[in-house]
């Protein structure tokens, strides 16, 4: 739950939740040991991670509630009986998969109204609604509208009479604090500095954003938002093993207020390339360098990735990754940002 809700993984909450993925691994229960082999999480060949909560477990648990009744998810997590639990686990993974295409859907008309609006890109904070967008799902539409615009984000799903909101945040913007600052224009709300959720008469949307705007203004540095990745530290090809994964997994559990250390390789050259994913969202990359040639994956780069050709040198920070797929284990690059070499300026 802590590293799922992007609650800051510092002090005692670093501490549960490293205890807790010791404690997961090695669980018995039946609903937890079928929803991790849906997931595709061997624990006996790899230590769970933050990302494995964050990324794999929490949303099919989460796709319930975001897609039916979230009573799927307790009665797996309590079932004693192993037949019930892979069948339960295997609802739980198709409705993730319905959820993914749900919220692309909803991710797509969010990011159109962006791109639609010049005024909304140069705002501090962006606030977007819809009619009938899930409030199960507008969670992982706001994290994309950071992702891809890099400032905070609340995106509102109208539904009859209320509209439901969920936020995230970037440049350390404070969001359990705007909520605090708007809340007489609320139903409910509340949430912590990264992450917050609200209930709103759509009547008073408007006032909400115009507030908000003005919070979000006095609060963030402009300068701050931009698109900005900073790499840990610069490695060459031969650094980049197996080793290096397993002794970066001690600043584990990774997630928001401890992030994964992210680092950079200069100069690698671009073999090949190709899309994947049900809607060709993702790319898989394979890139050389020091005579080493690396699988890489970039996870929805929308307009980030154009321009780059095969042939070409690019610096890329990323994150290092143990893959597992079916019995095999391989060295995997996840980018995190991209752009055509600077090697030697």
């Amino acid at each position: 739950a802590a590293i799922a809700d992007c609650v800051p993984l510092v002090d005692e909450n670093r501490y549960l939740a490293h205890a807790g993925l010791k404690v997961l691994s090695r669980t018995k229960k039946k609903g937890l040991l079928a929803l991790m082999a849906a997931a595709k999480i061997d624990v006996t060949k790899q230590a769970l991670a933050g990302h494995h909560a964050g990324f794999r477990l929490g949303p099919r648990l989460n796709a319930a509630g975001g897609m039916a009744s979230p009573r799927k998810s307790l009665e797996l997590l309590l079932s004693e009986d192993a037949d019930e639990s892979l069948e339960l686990a295997t609802e739980l993974d198709q409705l993730n998969t319905e959820r993914q295409n749900a919220t692309r859907e909803i991710i797509r008309s969010a990011c159109e109204v962006v791109y639609k609006s010049t005024e909304l890109q140069q705002q501090s904070i962006l606030i977007v609604d819809g009619n009938g967008w899930s409030h199960g799902l507008i969670g992982l539409a706001a994290s994309r509208l950071v992702e891809t615009f890099y400032r905070p984000a609340i995106v509102l799903g109208v539904e009859e009479e209320l509209a439901r909101g969920s936020g995230r945040s970037y440049a350390d913007f404070d969001l359990h604090a705007l909520i605090e600052h708007t809340t007489h224009l609320l139903q409910s709300g509340g949430g912590h500095k990264a992450a917050c959720g609200l209930s709103i008469l759509p009547d008073n949307i408007d006032d909400f954003r115009e507030m908000a705007q003005q919070f979000a203004k006095s609060a963030i540095d402009p300068a701050l938002l931009v698109p900005v990745v900073e790499a840990d530290c610069l490695t060459e090809g031969k650094d980049i093993t197996p080793e290096l994964v397993k002794d970066l997994a001690a600043l584990e559990p990774c997630g928001t207020g401890n992030p994964e250390a992210s680092l950079m390789l200069r100069g690698a050259v671009l073999v090949d390339g190709l899309a994947m994913g049900a809607q060709k969202q993702h790319l898989k990359w394979f890139l050389e360098a020091d005579n080493c040639r690396f699988e890489c994956v970039w996870w929805n780069p929308g307009s980030k990735a154009d321009g780059f050709e095969i042939g070409q040198k690019v610096d890329v920070c990323y994150v290092p990754q143990l893959n597992q797929w079916g019995y095999n284990t391989t060295l995997q690059l996840v980018l995190k940002a991209v752009r055509k070499s600077q090697q030697g300026e």
